[in-house]
């Protein structure tokens, strides 16, 4: 009877990717241009959809994407940092290739304490991830990315994400 607010929230900061997965159903409406940033949601907007959240206290923030989420890097750390200061326990995950974080993003993250990332690899090798992803070198940044969570997680002392 009483009232339940909701428990998670999805975001999808963007449609865009740096990538051309063979495999992603939005390979098509991007090539054909339909994902353009100028339709996105400002990042004003997504500030007011965060602290509506944050007033209803949702408790899990899952950061994806039907493109790469790191496109809108000021939106993702935004996200991140309001929520993982708010008052209460939060749980909050990134969904990402991996290829565009950057060190310094890496070390925000480790200390903002940020809960998960999962990063998309498909094969256990350069040549066929690459090839499924649609661009070289994309196992090697994200190989680094995952070595430089590592680091930070090492030298913080910290047990996530």
């Amino acid at each position: 009877g009483d009232f339940s607010p909701p428990f998670k929230m999805v975001l999808i900061p963007t449609n865009r990717c740096n990538l051309r997965c063979v495999f992603c159903p939005n390979s098509l409406p991007r090539i054909e241009g339909k994902f353009k940033r100028k339709n996105e949601l400002s990042k004003e907007n997504w500030k007011r959809i965060v602290d509506e959240g944050l007033k209803l206290k949702v408790c899990e923030w899952s950061i994806i994407g039907g493109g790469e989420p790191f496109l809108r890097k000021d939106v993702v750390m935004y996200i991140v940092s309001k929520v993982k200061k708010s008052s209460y326990p939060t749980d909050v995950e990134i969904i990402t290739n991996g290829t565009l974080i950057t060190k310094r993003e890496v070390k925000q993250l480790v200390t903002l304490g940020l809960d998960r990332i999962l990063f998309s690899i498909d094969a256990p090798t350069p040549s066929i991830h690459d090839s499924l992803r649609g661009a070289r070198g994309a196992f090697q940044k994200v190989k680094r990315t995952v070595e430089l969570f590592a680091t930070y997680k090492r030298i913080l002392k910290r047990r996530k994400p």
